[in-house]
């Protein structure tokens, strides 16, 4: 047998390629393709390698047979991503022969030049990195927020961190009782930060995803942890992940 410990590639019929990554807190495979079309799977750390390939292939028809996604570009001159902080919109700027990223009275600017090609899937991915890097400089702000709800629950972690994490969202290292969450909480409204943050909090009691854990979990989200999740599921982030 040999185990998944580390990230890897895999290949399918017709060259369909999926990147796969262990990680120690999945305790069940999990498949997505991401708004650029890419295919990436997360699975239990120490996975059997021919029991993955085999779930995945069973997987794969049904995202063939899913709509295929739009083709216009996702981003454009004018386009605006509001959050709890402001707004990030994306400019025009003559002066510009590369992505900058300005303070506004609103929030933020991306200034980019008037002849970007916003069809370039390149293009795209310097937006997306540069709404991350947006992300990155105001998530401190999410430490102060999650505190005051692990006050509020009184079960306050011994520390809060901040990652950069695209997949995972939040992360809770239940010997130690630290507890990271991804920059990109920055980009949800406060209600799915709270929902992300609660579901770390109730790790500090269950460290699986046991009927117990969704109990509290639940309890924690005041009986709306499902539709929650629905919600997290359909949230049409602003990024490529």
């Amino acid at each position: 047998m040999t185990q998944l410990l580390a990230a890897t590639t895999m290949t399918f019929d017709n060259g369909i390629t999926v990147s796969i990554t262990p990680r120690t807190n999945s305790v069940r495979l999990r498949l997505r393709r991401t708004s650029d079309g890419r295919l990436l799977a997360s699975v239990p750390r120490g996975a059997d390698e021919k029991d993955v390939r085999k779930a995945i292939a069973g997987l794969l028809p049904r995202l063939r047979n899913t709509p295929g996604r739009s083709t216009a570009p996702r981003y454009r001159f004018g386009w605006t991503c509001v959050i709890p902080e402001g707004e990030i919109t994306i400019i025009s700027s003559d002066s510009r022969n590369r992505p900058a990223i300005s303070r506004t009275a609103g929030g933020f600017s991306i200034a980019l030049p008037p002849c970007t090609d916003f069809s370039d899937p390149l293009t795209a991915k310097t937006i997306s990195d540069s709404l991350i890097a947006i992300a990155v400089h105001l998530a401190p702000r999410l430490i102060p927020f999650a505190a005051a709800r692990a006050g509020e629950l009184g079960i306050p972690p011994v520390r809060w961190e901040i990652g950069k994490g695209r997949g995972v969202l939040g992360c809770c290292y239940r010997n130690t009782r630290r507890i990271r969450l991804s920059a990109l909480l920055i980009f949800l409204p406060p209600d799915l930060r709270t929902f992300i943050i609660n579901h770390e909090l109730a790790h500090l009691t269950h460290p699986d995803h046991s009927p117990a854990f969704h109990s509290l979990c639940d309890t924690y989200c005041s009986g709306r942890e499902k539709h929650l999740i629905t919600r997290l599921r359909q949230f049409p982030w602003p990024i490529l992940r």
